[in-house]
C-alpha cells in the first residue's frame, strides 16, 4: 500500500490518502509514530516514518 502526503502552502493542514483503517485511528491520536509501508516517489521506492502530532498536523520524514 502506497501513502502519499498532501500539505497545503502554509503547511498548518495535512491530508493522507490511501490509509488503511488502522492508520486512521492513528491520525487520531498525539505524539504517535508508526512505520508506513513503501512510499512512492515517482519510480523510487522509500521507507518512510509517520509522525502524527495532531488530527490536523501530520508530517511524513522519508528516509533515503
Amino acid at each position: 500500500m502506497a501513502f502519499f502526503l498532501e500539505r497545503n502552502e502554509s503547511g498548518k493542514e495535512a491530508k493522507i490518502t490511501k490509509l488503511s483503517n488502522a492508520v486512521k485511528s492513528l491520525r487520531r491520536c498525539y505524539r504517535l509514530s508508526c512505520k508506513l509501508q513503501e512510499v512512492e516517489t515517482g519510480k523510487k521506492k522509500k521507507m518512510g516514518h509517520l509522525l502524527v502530532v495532531g488530527a490536523s498536523h501530520v508530517h511524513a520524514f522519508l528516509l533515503s
